[in-house]
């Protein structure tokens, strides 16, 4: 079976494509992954220009073209397209071809997070991908849920959920590196909140600097930054505290989670965050909006807390409880080491592959 995968970005394909084509390789498949260019980029990894950008809206049929050639060429009998943003292109491409199996796999539904015409634009290329795609694969039940509105089409969620699950072994064996804690000049008794995610408003970025200025200015309390630098903390503040410490991209992400005692997703929306799963396995407890794509991991008060609406009275009151009630922390990160074990890599490729033969043999 000839399996193509499209994503449009190189860093996010390596973590969450690149396990499904290890698995469909394994499986004697023939499977590639196209993504949309640019520095990154490996030789492993075939390159076509399909993100849209309005500033080469004219060069949009050439795009297309050029996509339906590549499919016709490589004989494409599965075209799994990832990315709701992204994902236009290759399924239009794929239904012109008369290619029976498309699938659009969507790791989120981002419209809802935004307001105006650019809700409306993310609005129409949802619709747009549940129309050409055959079937979809999502990320979770509350996607599942949104998806749904567009219309009667076949839409799973693999698993109990994510992109292609967690390889626990990576965070929950992981130990604490003495030499990252000297480095980053954290005492034994700092306690230490982590922000991971791009440094925009809608990933709750400018909530958690503000958060931070507003009631934890104690040298004790520490705010670790990773996806994010020094110049995106004085773009709001003008300043850099020094109880904040940004890590930019990192590598070994779990080496992070270790030296954390408190998670903070603030996010408008998502769509299945992987940072809950990695910092459930880290022991590390989770405190997030209660909004869509959050609320179907964490339950309030087992397994993690929730806040409404960007509450920073709430997120304080929160950080503080964990901080002073060890305890309660305990309990909490207990119940959810014990809940992320649904989520492991290889129960997800093993139901995943399974999907895959259902499709080739149908």
């Amino acid at each position: 079976m000839n399996i193509i995968h499209f994503h449009p970005d190189f860093n996010m394909a390596n973590r969450f494509v690149k396990p499904l084509l290890s698995i469909e390789k394994k499986n004697r498949m023939r499977t590639k992954l196209v993504i949309a260019g640019g520095a990154r980029s490996r030789h492993d990894y075939l390159t076509l220009k399909f993100k849209l950008d309005i500033k080469n809206i004219f060069l949009l049929p050439i795009r297309l073209y050029q996509i339906y050639i590549f499919l016709k060429n490589n004989n494409t009998e599965l075209l799994i397209s990832h990315n709701s943003t992204s994902s236009l292109l290759p399924l239009l491409a794929g239904k012109l071809l008369g290619i029976k199996n498309r699938i659009y796999f969507n790791h989120g539904v981002p419209y809802v997070a935004y307001k105006g015409i650019l809700r409306w634009v993310l609005y129409f290329l949802e619709y747009s991908n549940f129309k050409l795609c055959s079937e979809i694969i999502t990320v979770s039940k509350d996607m599942k849920t949104l998806l749904k509105f567009f219309g009667e089409k076949k839409i799973s969620v693999i698993n109990n959920g994510s992109a292609c699950g967690i390889n626990l072994n990576k965070f929950t064996n992981s130990k604490t590196d003495l030499f990252l804690r000297n480095k980053l000049k954290l005492k034994k008794d700092d306690f230490t909140v982590l922000y991971v995610g791009r440094p925009v408003k809608r990933k709750g970025f400018n909530f958690t600097i503000l958060l931070w200025e507003k009631y934890f200015k104690k040298n004790n309390f520490k705010l670790l930054l990773c996806g994010c630098d020094n110049e995106n903390v004085k773009s709001l503040l003008n300043h850099l505290p020094k109880n904040i410490i940004s890590l930019g991209f990192v590598e070994e992400i779990e080496k992070i989670y270790k030296l954390s005692d408190v998670l903070i997703l603030p996010s408008a929306h998502e769509g299945f965050p992987y940072s809950i799963l990695e910092a459930m396995a880290s022991r590390c407890v989770v405190i997030g909006n209660n909004v869509v794509g959050i609320k179907s991991i964490i339950k309030n008060n087992v397994n993690g807390f929730l806040i409404n609406k960007n509450n920073f009275k709430s997120y304080a009151k929160r950080i503080n409880e964990v901080y002073k009630k060890k305890e309660l922390a305990k309990k909490i990160t207990e119940n959810a080491f014990t809940d992320v074990k649904k989520f492991s890599r290889d129960e997800f490729l093993s139901k995943y592959i399974i999907f895959i033969k259902t499709i080739k043999n149908s």
